[in-house]
């Protein structure tokens, strides 16, 4: 059995792959099968469809013809929509991870004959109902089933630590996340947690475009500078931040094998600041470190340290003075770490596998309109009923100045909680048309529509079919491409 593990960061996809490398042909370029990396960005053209799969080529459409797409994590719970094409529909993160797994999934077959089981590192802070829609939206569009292990019990099987009371800081892509955990992997039990939005790796990131454009605008007046979404910029970072991840004392400067293009001018021109800066933007982590283990009245085992070379170099010596740690109780790890634990446990058995759904996790109504010409909500399946579950109505259609009719499912008492919108039709002939719609919600999680002639008894094609977060049509799953 092959096992893919994902981990989701703001500027990166991680994952790992685990199992025999059996492939007719193992491709010859392939360094390190077992890590994949894809920076979390896509691209929208302007009708909306995705360029290609999340990777940093995708930036090189023009910026006139595209939109920049960034994954958050911090967007999954809600399902806000993070990108919008020209017509207004919109984009999720859970869309982007479950495009990037369908990537993943292509990629590990140039290393195994068949296609690997599935395995997601979910986030600590999302709830049991994120989780399992997360790890349902990405199992449908790999056809994969998928098992969800939760960060902590990933990271503490990647880095093999003894049971106790563990401090784990990680400089994470979007956030520097803190939090202590005790208990042997798949017991955690939270002890205390806090993140610091902005620093670490995205304070970096954006003094670094800053100081580029800066730089740029003093040599030439009204120069158009870096793009933070920008195919240059992303390219520029990648390469800069591998070179600072591997060595990141500065001793290799202009040694480093993969300069290129303009990066070696980067180095010369920003290469002494950029230490300087790394240390300022974690300036001041130590001492909340140790601020949250006085509030938790918790005093740590050991100290594991997560996130890029560079930053655990500089950050490691801070926190071991200030919580009066000795070395042998330090552990530090790359941000890979999560995928590679999360492998090796899936591989063992662990982690809840993404099944059928039970009960309704909310409730399903069709949104009318009142007597009083207000728009009114009927509900057709209950929360906590069980599935699957099949409810009918009757609408009334005017053909007379309508051709096609539109029937909207919301998740609560309100119209503006729509979650699918259907249109049917065309409607041919004149006069009022009685219309019979059946609604299914399976087991599986999908919800489907379905019409027909109450009169005649023929079935009316769906014409379009949209899913909606907050109101907003997101981009139909037919737009989207994985290569």
């Amino acid at each position: 059995m092959s096992i893919l593990a994902i981990h989701p960061g703001d500027l990166h996809l991680r994952a790992a792959f685990m199992g025999p490398l059996d492939a007719p042909a193992a491709l010859e370029d392939a360094a390190e099968p077992a890590r994949f990396v894809t920076p979390s960005i896509a691209v929208l053209d302007v009708g909306g469809a995705l360029l290609g799969y999340p990777a940093l080529m995708a930036c090189a459409t023009e910026s006139g013809a595209r939109v920049a797409w960034r994954y958050s994590r911090a967007s999954l719970p809600d399902r806000a929509v993070v990108a919008r094409d020209r017509d207004g529909a919109g984009v999720t993160s859970e869309t982007f991870l479950a495009l990037a797994a369908a990537r993943f999934v292509a990629d590990a077959r140039g290393y195994t004959s068949a296609a690997p089981d599935l395995a997601f590192a979910v986030p600590q802070d999302l709830d049991a109902g994120t989780r399992t829609r997360v790890g349902r939206s990405i199992g449908q569009n790999t056809g994969r089933p998928v098992r969800l292990i939760g960060e902590d019990d990933a990271l503490l099987a990647a880095c093999d630590v003894a049971a106790g009371k563990w401090l784990v800081i990680s400089l994470d892509d979007d956030a520097i996340r803190m939090r202590l955990v005790a208990g042997p992997a798949g017991e955690l039990n939270s002890l205390g947690r806090l993140t610091v939005p902005g620093a670490g790796v995205p304070a970096v990131r954006a003094r670094w475009v800053a100081a580029w454009n800066a730089q740029a605008g003093g040599l030439v007046p009204q120069a158009a500078g870096y793009d933070a979404d920008s195919y240059e910029f992303e390219r520029l970072w990648q390469e800069l931040f591998e070179w600072l991840d591997s060595d990141g004392d500065g001793s290799r400067m202009l040694a480093w094998p993969l300069l290129r293009q303009s990066t070696v001018l980067t180095l010369c021109a920003h290469g002494p600041s950029l230490l300087q800066d790394l240390g300022d933007c974690i300036t001041g982590i130590a001492e909340r470190a140790g601020a949250l283990c006085t509030e938790s009245a918790c005093v740590p085992d050991g100290l594991l340290v997560v996130g890029p070379a560079v930053l655990r170099r500089v950050l490691l010596p801070q926190l071991q003075a200030r919580l009066s740690l000795g070395p042998e109780q330090c552990r530090q790890a790359g941000a890979e770490a999560y995928a590679r634990g999360a492998a090796a446990l899936a591989a063992g058995g662990a982690g809840a596998i993404v099944t059928e759904v039970s009960e309704a996790p909310h409730a399903l109504g069709v949104v009318g309109l009142g007597e009083d010409g207000a728009a009114s909500v009927r509900t057709l399946v209950q929360r906590g009923q069980s599935l699957p579950a099949t409810a009918q109505f009757t609408i009334v259609a005017d053909r007379d100045v309508q051709k096609e009719v539109t029937v909207t499912l919301t998740c609560s008492q309100s119209a503006a909680d729509g979650v699918h919108r259907y249109a049917f039709g065309p409607l041919v002939g004149a006069g009022l048309q009685r219309i019979g719609v059946a609604v299914e919600w399976r087991r599986d999680g999908a919800i489907e529509a379905r019409a027909i002639d109450r009169e005649t008894g023929v079935p009316l094609a769906c014409m379009d079919r949209i899913e909606l977060s907050c109101g907003v049509p997101l981009v139909a799953v037919h737009r989207l491409r994985s290569t």
